[in-house]
Formats: C-alpha cells, structure tokens, sequence
C-alpha cells in the first residue's frame, strides 16, 4: 500500500496548466464543449429507446416510430463526428 499524502487536485499545478491552455481558449472550449455533448447524447439515446419499444411498437403508430428512429440516427450520428474530429 502506498502512503502518499496530500490532495489529489493541485490547484497550484492546475494555474500553470490553464497558462497554457489560455494560448488554445477555442479549441479548449469546442472539446470540453463536445464532451458535454457526447455524454448528454450517451443518456438521450437509451431513453428514446425506452419510449420507442414501451410506447410506439406497441401501439403500431409508424411515422412516430419513424421519427424517433431519426433522432437517435441524427443523435448517433452527431457524436461520431464529435469523436473524429
């Protein structure tokens, strides 16, 4: 076991670090803008997946069932162009 003492969040070394990052602001800003994103997208995809099947399929109402097919298609779509850029 190790015995190490002390914070694990430096604010000190976190200082230094922004220093850095205030030379990259907008790309610092689109990536923690688009992590946001993609764990915001990451929770929405389950959820319409639980109306589509506890909701529509049942029901038989296609174009409803259509749409939502899109949303998480355009959701899916979204976050891979999110992760390759």
């Amino acid at each position: 076991m190790s015995s190490t003492k002390g914070s694990i969040f430096d604010f000190k070394l976190f200082s230094k670090l922004m220093k850095f990052v205030s030379l990259y602001k907008r790309t610092y800003y689109f990536v923690l803008l688009s992590a946001i994103l993609l764990s915001g997208f990451s929770i929405v995809a389950p959820y319409l997946l639980k109306i589509v099947v506890d909701d529509y399929i049942s029901l038989g109402a296609l174009f409803l069932l259509f749409f939502l097919y899109l949303t998480m298609d355009l959701l899916s779509y979204t976050s891979s162009l999110l992760i390759s850029l």
